[in-house]
């Protein structure tokens, strides 16, 4: 199997192309340039993303129409802009919402070295690096204020936004904690599974509203066999993938001592990036030689989504778990942990599979589903079904609008 090792482009720091060859000098080995694109460099900022308050972000912004006109404008808050769930949802709510109805114009970010160039790029609206600040300034020009991962009782107190609509993006202390820093500014609150409604929203007024796929997100520039075959993999293997940041609570180590419990045929295939990636492929190495592939995408996932037979979803904690509906869009039965709305997207047995954070019963379920074909496909299809009636972002966005309008007239009208 050919580990593809990591080459920073020349031009961006934050760009890495996969190099691929059955004569690479790291198959099996760790590569000295794998870390090369993990590295906390201080980004720099681009054209679309300025420092708060300096003449060029105020001359870029937009100054929202205010009261009770039509449509609302929409400030996000939140601490970073990085590869990841959060960013996802907002790149796919500022692309589907209505913008007739309801606008995104602005992001704040609070964390300046939490702020990648090339996500911010991808968003498509204006993005501000700064705190206090720059969160005020979009409370007093803006008709929402929509944010999480911040506190914002201290930073708001004097100055609110008419409506302030806190995100509820995963189920942990963490994310309660926050919400009540800032219950006091802190009109309705979203959560992206009933897990997070149950976990964090307690006596707060809230609803639940599930992420949605952006399908480009899941192009394909390949067959299925030509990727395979780029990675190793022979016709008669049986790949589990995963997709993921290489972050702790993502648990590849799971999906690797899966593999090392089945036969030589079960080959794994992860897609993701981050710092632990050596720490990774050392336990790959000694648990699984040759039986794994780690490559790093950002667009074009369906090319591997693709050659995968079935996805492990291997997390302790989720706030959603958006690769389980992107798995089960292109039809591929999922082997998942009830984290994240897990049990909100899964019937077990028919549309997917919920386990345990035990190896043993990962492995039981594919070597079910490489020994029965038929059934896999069955089970492919209908999470696939489900995917194409409950999944997609421009669902997911009008729901966003036709809250944030109803809870708009609800303040307002009645005034």
């Amino acid at each position: 199997m050919t580990f593809f090792a990591a080459q920073c482009a020349d031009t961006n720091p934050y760009v890495c192309e996969a190099t691929p060859g059955t004569d690479n000098p790291y198959i099996g080995k760790q590569s000295p340039n794998a870390e090369c694109c993990y590295e906390n460099a201080a980004p720099k900022l681009s054209d679309c993303m300025y420092a708060a308050n300096s003449p060029e972000c105020l001359a870029s912004q937009p100054m929202p129409r205010r009261a009770k006109s039509r449509r609302l404008t929409v400030t996000h808050v939140g601490p970073c802009m990085l590869h990841g769930g959060a960013e996802h949802h907002l790149r796919s709510l500022a692309a589907f919402l209505d913008q007739g109805r309801v606008a995104i114009e602005r992001c704040v970010v609070t964390q300046s070295d939490h702020c990648d160039p090339d996500v911010v790029k991808t968003l498509g609206i204006p993005v501000v690096v700064g705190g206090m600040e720059a969160v005020r300034e979009a409370a007093r020009t803006s008709d929402i204020l929509l944010y999480w991962g911040v506190a914002l009782n201290n930073w708001l107190d004097d100055c609110r936004a008419p409506l302030c609509v806190y995100l509820a993006h995963g189920e942990s202390h963490w994310t309660r904690q926050l919400l009540q820093n800032s219950s006091r500014v802190t009109d309705h609150t979203i959560a992206v599974s009933l897990r997070a409604q149950k976990a964090v929203c307690e006596n707060y007024p809230s609803t639940v509203i599930h992420n949605g796929v952006d399908t480009a997100r899941l192009a394909s520039s390949r067959s299925r066999m030509a990727v395979r075959t780029k990675l190793g993999y022979r016709d008669d293997d049986f790949v589990l993938g995963i997709v993921a940041r290489y972050s702790p609570e993502k648990r590849f180590e799971l999906l690797i001592e899966t593999i090392a419990n089945l036969p030589p045929n079960f080959k794994m295939l992860a897609v993701g990036c981050g710092p632990r990636l050596p720490k990774l492929l050392q336990m790959a190495n000694d648990l699984i030689p040759n039986r794994y592939a780690f490559v790093e995408a950002h667009t074009y996932l369906g090319d591997y989504y693709q050659a995968m037979d079935a996805y492990c979803m291997t997390s302790e904690h989720e706030g959603f778990g958006l690769v389980v509906l992107e798995a089960m869009f292109y039809g591929l039965p999922v082997i998942a942990t009830r984290v994240g709305a897990v049990p909100e997207l899964i019937q077990h047995g028919r549309t997917g599979f919920i386990v345990t954070d035990d190896a043993a019963e990962f492995a039981a379920i594919a070597r079910e589903l490489q020994f029965r074909p038929a059934w896999a496909k069955a089970v492919g299809r209908e999470a696939q079904a489900f995917a194409q009636q409950h999944g997609h972002a421009s669902e997911m966005a009008e729901k966003y609008a036709d809250l944030l309008e109803q809870l708009w007239r609800d303040k307002f009208d009645a005034a």
